[in-house]
């Protein structure tokens, strides 16, 4: 899988959205990493993942 992220853009950030959606992913009984569902901030966060 390719994938090109967009550049942070503060205007389209939707606190309410990521609220709900970070509940139900605690409600599924997942984590969830705040630091990876916080506010564009220009700080990068190292994200790797492997394909099985």
């Amino acid at each position: 899988m390719h994938q090109r992220p967009e550049a942070s853009d503060p205007t389209r950030y939707n606190h309410d959205a990521i609220d709900h959606t970070t509940a139900l992913i605690d409600e599924a009984g997942y984590g969830v990493d705040l630091d990876l569902w916080g506010p564009p901030d220009g700080d990068l966060i190292s994200v790797a993942a492997n394909s099985p």
